[in-house]
């Protein structure tokens, strides 16, 4: 599905005294951990598997 000139992606959570949208910082560095496992996993059975 095409998004039109009108249509707008939000992302983030609205606080109460702050403007914009805010990520959980909690939560975007646990993503990145798990990202970041799975790649050095990745990378050590490529390795091992030579």
């Amino acid at each position: 599905m095409a998004a039109t000139e009108t249509e707008t992606y939000d992302f983030g959570e609205k606080v109460e005294g702050i403007d914009i949208p805010v990520f959980n910082e909690r939560a975007v560095r646990a993503s990145a951990g798990i990202l970041f496992l799975s790649g050095v996993h990745g990378r050590l059975l490529r390795i091992l598997h030579r």
